[in-house]
């Protein structure tokens, strides 16, 4: 039996409940806030407070619009020629100046961002074995690696390493083999830093993902992909070696252009459009068609590309003569199994109510939900 996984926030929260976003977002903030020096960090560190100021706003608000203002001052400068007010060169580079301007202050507040998640998201101590192996253990459970696909929406590698750890025999050889969107060709020495050499594998332009390998797909991108500014081109590297050599600490000063790939911002709709995210979307809507279980876990149905992505899979499972998925969601409170599934239901699009444990992971493995959904 296929099984299509989804894994959000809240299963990393559960490894480490700094990583929770009102913990990230009041970190960042008094980061931000401490800043000084140039323009971008005092502009920056002004934002932050603006943003602290709003009620419920998250972390991804403080570089949206920086992303989306630069964006938009590229095309604004085919307008110049319309100007009235000043000769056209100036125009060119007052606006040129201010989307350079955004870029950098984005840039700033995207590395501070990523090295405080890949901070939290390191460690193999008691959470590691409570959490994440015990997640790992329950996946690998379910059936052959070839009948597993695995998405999730964090930017660290905690599944896959539990994965890694617990899909091991005995003699510490892999039995339960893994493959994400990096190629299965050789790593190639990339100079990711200057004078700072790490091997990195190229992503896939499709899904070849051998049949025999459950696959892992990072659908808002990954803490170890970044884009070869030259040709666009995007390598996966290992957490551990970008940790050794201060990357996001080294990105964020402006030291090197090799950039992160990573839908952090509020502007998520467009972001999954464009590559390789469009192909970790595309990837995991082909194989939650085809699959006959769905796990949901630590997902808050709040984002809605991912919510689109379940309807349409409904939509495409009906037109083809399928049945309705068997469907687990696994959240973590006090709220009512009934009204979670009744929103579950009605955000992503399923012709019945899921069945619902409300027990978080990795207890909702023991419950009466669990054993229904993991059933033959």
């Amino acid at each position: 039996m296929r099984t299509a996984c989804l894994i959000g926030n809240g299963v990393s929260i559960a490894y480490n409940p700094a990583l929770t976003v009102p913990n990230l977002t009041t970190e960042l903030i008094q980061r931000l806030q401490q800043l000084a020096g140039g323009d971008a960090e005092t502009a920056l560190s002004g934002f932050a407070h603006q943003i602290a100021a709003i009620p419920g706003e998250q972390f991804e608000a403080l570089l949206g619009p920086l992303t989306s203002s630069a964006a938009a001052l590229e095309h604004i400068v085919d307008l110049a020629p319309l100007a009235a007010f000043a000769p056209e060169q100036a125009v060119v580079d007052g606006v040129t100046t201010t989307a350079d301007f955004l870029r950098q202050v984005h840039r700033l507040g995207l590395g501070t961002v990523l090295g405080s998640i890949a901070g939290h998201a390191t460690g193999k101590g008691d959470a590691f074995h409570t959490v994440t192996e015990a997640l790992a253990d329950a996946l690998i459970a379910l059936g052959p690696a070839g009948s597993m696909t695995l998405a999730t929406l964090n930017y660290d590698g905690l599944t896959h390493a539990g994965l890694m750890e617990m899909g091991q025999d005995m003699w510490g050889q892999a039995n339960f083999l893994i493959a994400d969107l990096a190629s299965g060709q050789a790593a190639t020495a990339q100079q990711v830093l200057p004078g700072t050499t790490l091997a990195g594998h190229w992503l896939r332009d499709f899904d070849d993902i051998p049949t025999d390998r459950a696959a892992l797909l990072h659908l808002h991108g990954y803490l170890g992909w970044l884009r070869q500014p030259e040709t666009g081109q995007v390598a996966k590297f290992t957490l551990d070696g970008l940790r050794d050599c201060d990357y996001w600490q080294q990105f964020a000063a402006g030291a090197c252009e090799w950039e992160p790939v990573v839908v952090l911002t509020d502007r998520k709709d467009r972001a999954t459009l464009e590559w390789p995210i469009s192909l970790a979307y595309q990837t995991f809507l082909t194989r939650l068609v085809a699959a006959e279980r769905w796990l949901i876990a630590g997902y808050g149905l709040g984002d809605a590309p991912v919510n689109n992505l379940y309807r349409t899979a409904v939509r495409s499972r009906a037109r083809s003569g399928l049945g309705p998925a068997r469907v687990l969601y696994v959240g973590l409170g006090p709220d009512d199994p009934d009204a979670v599934a009744s929103q579950a239901r009605q955000a992503l699009g399923l012709p019945s109510n899921p069945s619902v444990s409300m027990a978080g992971v990795p207890v909702a493995f023991a419950s009466q939900e669990w054993d229904g959904f993991a059933a033959p």
